[in-house]
């Protein structure tokens, strides 16, 4: 079910990384345990995943990069900040 979170235009669609697979199975995961992000992480897929110096920049469609921020700027950055 992982396989879905990396976008069907995505040229490692059918091979995927170690990191992509992981990612995958991550976004898979989170939308899975929890409820309140479920609806809004269900669009969500990313074309690719790879590790520059330490750092794993990923690539999201226009849709899904929205998706994205929006979600880093209502759970993730105000987690940060308590």
């Amino acid at each position: 079910m992982a396989a879905n979170k990396i976008a069907a235009n995505s040229p490692s669609r059918q091979s995927p990384s170690d990191l992509e697979k992981a990612l995958a199975t991550a976004l898979n995961d989170l939308e899975t345990n929890t409820p309140d992000l479920k609806v809004a992480l269900r669009p969500l897929q990313f074309v690719s995943a790879r590790e520059v110096r330490g750092t794993l920049p990923f690539l999201f469609p226009p849709p899904g990069r929205q998706i994205f921020n929006a979600l880093v700027n209502w759970r993730i950055l105000p987690e940060a900040r308590s």
